[in-house]
């Protein structure tokens, strides 16, 4: 199976989508836990990367508009 992790827009992970597929997880066959938590990881690292370029580029955007205002 594959679950897609819950995103608001921006704002990070659903708490209870999160914890839900948490559960979904851990009622799977043992076999198949270590790919859905790979899975799981894979996606939670592209948000937290996402959100790092979110910053750098608001960072940069500011940082241009302060230079601006000088």
């Amino acid at each position: 199976m594959r679950y897609r992790l819950g995103m608001t827009s921006g704002s990070g992970i659903e708490d209870a989508g999160f914890l839900d597929r948490l559960q979904l997880i851990e009622a799977q066959p043992i076999e198949e836990r270590a790919s859905a938590y790979a899975l799981l990881h894979d996606e939670l690292r592209e948000a937290l990367d996402a959100a790092d370029r979110a910053a750098g580029a608001a960072d940069r955007a500011s940082g241009a508009t302060d230079r601006a205002a000088r």
